[in-house]
């Protein structure tokens, strides 16, 4: 078994499960689903020397698997280097301004000018997360808060910019909070009903500003 994250370019904030899919296609079916770029070899030159392939007999490789093209990298890490190595691949990637999909969190990683551009992400206390959701994940997912376990969810749309709410100690309501961009456009409604809170999420998400006449 190992751990699986893939580097490649892209122009535009891409979705979790659009990542997933152009991933199965290159396998599968086109190679050409990601395009040549000079960062991509960058990159692969950059994370092999700061993790080689050879290291000294006493020393555990981290790669169980590297698979390099001019468009497109898999790097299959052993486990036992996850929690060191992972920081690093997404800062080199990030570095040159490429995407890093972490397939087993789910989570597309995106170079700061991608993320500038925006995103939307939903997320919660048991670090699940759905790039881009759609209105029946956000019901799901708010019709799945909890007191024990999972009680937080966080839709960004970048850094700075999101609706979060988090489930009252009476298991029954909720405290809505809505950021827009600093702390002093930080605001927060009280005693919600969950109904509520899933119809500002879903406006929130399209863009839409109803809900903000609906609270005070």
């Amino acid at each position: 078994m190992s751990y699986d994250l893939e580097v490649w370019k892209e122009d535009k904030p891409i979705g979790s499960r659009e990542a997933a899919e152009k991933i199965k296609k290159y396998w599968e079916v086109d190679r050409s689903v990601f395009l040549m770029h000079p960062d991509v070899e960058l990159f692969a030159r950059e994370i092999i020397e700061v993790f080689p392939f050879e290291l000294p007999e006493n020393q555990n490789p981290i790669w169980s698997g590297f698979d390099e093209t001019k468009a497109f990298i898999s790097m299959n890490l052993g486990f036992s280097h996850v929690s060191d190595a992972l920081p690093k691949i997404i800062e080199i990637a990030q570095k040159h301004e490429l995407v890093c999909f972490d397939g087993q969190r789910g989570i597309v990683h995106y170079p700061p000018f991608l993320a500038a551009m925006g995103y939307l992400r939903l997320s919660n206390t048991l670090n699940e997360v759905i790039d881009y959701p759609n209105e029946t994940e956000i019901q799901e997912q708010i019709a799945k808060l909890h007191l024990e376990e999972n009680n937080f969810l966080i839709l960004e749309k970048k850094n700075q910019y999101y609706m979060q709410t988090k489930i009252d100690d009476n298991g029954k309501t909720f405290t809505l909070e809505y950021r827009d961009g600093s702390e002093d456009k930080h605001f927060y409604s009280l005693n919600v009903s969950r109904e509520e809170v899933t119809q500002a999420f879903i406006e929130y998400s399209k863009n839409e500003m109803h809900w903000m006449e609906r609270f005070d």
